[in-house]
């Protein structure tokens, strides 16, 4: 008996864990900006050690009276690339500045595993998870029946793909819509420049100081209060601590 559940993980690590290809796995995505909700689409390309999570086709009603790809040439590709085996991540942000990719080393997320919260999403097995990631509460369910540790934007750190997951504050929310292995590339991004999560925040200060001063400098009777700020939203709210 003990020699077939051995080998039965064996199995399970060669298809899951030590394959080479790669898996697909595509998410519904929503964001709550103060009450304006954004709704689009998530890939994420997977291995044991490596995944992308690419955001794209956004179906906000204001943004899809736009050309989608036209869009997507001004912002560029939004992801989170994760890599275990080089200990390191990179995502893309957006500023008033423009676009920045902060790359840096990978810190393993702290979740609380509820071994007794358990049910069925579609075909797969799920038990929920609890952690604080990106200056929100989460809330995951994940499925061991898929043993890697990756998920969706930047959730990830438990034992099996997460297939939902949202914010107790109800700002952003994922619901995985299929999963599939197949023959794709997954290749890490490259790109001309990167900066560290510090370096960031010095960016995104420099870049609502300059729209600060932009507002006051438009205001027609230049009455703006000396202390007047601007609010940015950002779903990672670790980035603006």
């Amino acid at each position: 008996m003990k020699s077939f559940v051995f080998m039965l993980f064996f199995i399970v690590l060669n298809v899951f864990g030590m394959s080479s290809q790669n898996m697909l796995a595509k998410y519904h995505q929503t964001v709550n900006n103060e009450g304006k909700m954004t709704d689009c689409s998530g890939t994420l390309i997977f291995n044991s050690q490596e995944w992308k999570y690419v955001s794209s086709e956004f179906k906000n009603e204001k943004v899809a009276q736009e050309d989608d790809s036209t869009l997507m040439r001004l912002i560029g590709e939004l992801f989170n690339f994760r890599s275990l085996k080089k200990d390191f991540y990179m995502d893309v942000e957006i500023t008033p500045l423009g676009k920045c990719v902060i790359k840096d080393e990978l810190q393993t997320p702290s979740w609380e595993i509820l071994n007794d919260s358990t049910k069925k999403i579609g075909n797969y097995n799920c038990t929920m998870a609890k952690g604080h990631l990106c200056g929100r509460d989460f809330v995951a369910w994940f499925s061991p029946d898929i043993p890697v540790t990756c998920g969706p934007w930047k959730l990830w750190g438990l034992p099996g793909l997460i297939v939902d997951a949202y914010s107790l504050d109800g700002v952003i929310a994922f619901n995985l819509l299929s999963f599939s292995s197949e023959h794709i590339d997954l290749v890490e991004p490259v790109v001309k420049r990167t900066i560290t999560p510090e370096e960031f925040k010095i960016v995104l200060k420099k870049g609502i100081g300059q729209i600060t001063r932009a507002v006051k400098f438009s205001n027609s009777n230049r009455e703006l209060e000396a202390d007047a700020s601007i609010d940015i939203f950002m779903p990672d709210k670790s980035l603006l601590e």
